[in-house]
């Protein structure tokens, strides 16, 4: 399974300059736990803006046309290339290939590319209460949310986490929350049509299959009915 991992803020942004616009305790524990032990794929910015270089605990493949001098990372020149390697990566060896998930982890480009070639199977986006001001930035990037409306079985998981909050303190979030829930909205109800569909599809046939039993045997073993006209015998009784 493909999936991807992704923070933003209300405006969707997930980077500011080439880095992380906020540090979120929880975010990060949260996305060490879900992608601890597998592998992970970026790109080359992405990658750069890592504090201390590869991800620990993970394999590390990086999408670039340029080599990168790390012997902890893995470089190809393809989002499809790494993908291919990562399915039979070392780091699965005892999990059945069914079971491997294999996570992006960004920037925005390749968030796009995986999405519009409907290469996710699941969404695990958290969603940061925090506006970022990105009016003096020198470039930002956000993520494409609408993208996610197109991949009609895309499985969308989301969190809330909030870098200012006190524990337990209650987030506002119900703008986002209302548009992921519709995103998940939209994708089920897309399940449930090919379902319905595909459930019509085969109680018709099975009507006809019904009907075409019946008739079979009518057509094959109908009655020969005879033009020829009858004689009628007259018997005359003598006196």
């Amino acid at each position: 399974m493909i999936s991807a991992i992704v923070s933003v803020d209300t405006n969707f942004v997930i980077g500011v300059n080439g880095h992380l616009p906020w540090h979120c305790k929880e975010d990060l524990m949260y996305f060490k736990k879900l992608t601890t032990g597998k592998v992970v794929i970026m790109g080359r910015n992405t990658y750069e803006s890592l504090p201390k270089g590869a991800l620990p605990e993970r394999s590390n493949y990086v999408v670039t046309s340029k080599p990168i001098d790390d012997p902890n990372i893995k470089c190809f020149d393809s989002l499809q290339k790494a993908i291919e390697a990562a399915e039979s990566d070392k780091i699965y060896k005892w999990i059945p290939k069914a079971k491997r998930e294999i996570f992006i982890i960004g920037g925005q480009r390749l968030y796009e590319e995986a999405l519009d070639r409907y290469l996710i199977d699941k969404l695990y986006i958290s969603y940061i209460d925090t506006t970022v001001d990105t009016s003096e930035c020198a470039y930002y990037s956000t993520f494409p949310i609408e993208s996610v409306l197109k991949n009609k079985n895309i499985i969308v998981s989301t969190a809330s986490f909030c870098p200012l909050a006190k524990a337990n303190e209650a987030i506002d979030n119900s703008d986002l929350i209302a548009l992921l829930k519709a995103v998940t909205k939209v994708a089920n109800k897309q399940k449930n049509t090919d379902k319905n569909l595909l459930a019509g599809f085969v109680v018709i046939m099975g009507l006809i299959g019904v009907i075409a039993i019946i008739a079979i045997p009518f057509f094959m073993f109908k009655p020969h009915i005879s033009n020829t006209t009858p004689h009628h015998h007259l018997e005359v009784k003598r006196l």
